[in-house]
């Protein structure tokens, strides 16, 4: 029955990210992830999104090309040094999409873009309408400052607490304690 219990604790185990990527760059050191096409995979981080099972993602550059073996190895790592046997992990790979990336080969096939094929009906006048009066709002409003400038207080007229106190309706605020400084004597 012990052992039932230790399974039940080590499937609902939560594990802090700090100590996965130290981990991780542990594993990294002893088995470098192999390259690819000549080119470098490189894992950035972990972080445990789950339990019940224990469910990890591991972002990484280039993370399709991850051979399974890798994985596989990053797994049986995780089951050693966390103390979880006879436990089923998950890892996800996730790659972040490279913004310098043009086409398929290098982030995933490129998003399509939705094309404007109304002429006519209700998106087409609305679209017309909002470019129309953008147009117009342009070509309409001189530049210059919208608002105009806070002038500078005159010389002589009361300022911060006292400007506050001759505003009409502000009360002063009631001390707190009383306005005698007695000592007692030690």
């Amino acid at each position: 029955m012990p052992a039932v219990f230790k399974t039940y604790a080590d499937w609902s185990t939560k594990v802090k990210t700090r100590d996965l990527n130290d981990w991780l760059q542990m594993a990294m050191q002893r088995h470098p992830p192999p390259s690819v096409g000549g080119r470098r995979i490189k894992p950035k981080y972990m972080a445990q999104i789950k339990a019940r099972p224990p469910t990890f993602v591991l972002f990484s550059s280039r993370a399709d090309q991850l051979p399974e073996t890798y994985r596989r190895y990053l797994i049986n790592s995780l089951r050693e040094s966390f103390d979880l046997p006879g436990v089923p992990l998950r890892v996800s790979l996730r790659s972040n999409k490279n913004p310098y990336a043009e086409g398929e080969e290098k982030s995933g096939p490129a998003p399509k873009r939705a094309e404007p094929d109304a002429k006519t009906g209700l998106a087409a006048k609305s679209r017309k309408a909002a470019a129309a009066k953008a147009k117009a709002g342009a070509e309409g409003k001189p530049k210059g400052p919208s608002k105009p400038k806070s002038q500078k207080p005159k010389a002589g007229a009361p300022r911060g607490r006292a400007q506050k106190l001759a505003r009409p309706g502000v009360k002063p605020k009631r001390a707190s304690r009383p306005s005698t400084n007695r000592r007692t004597p030690r």
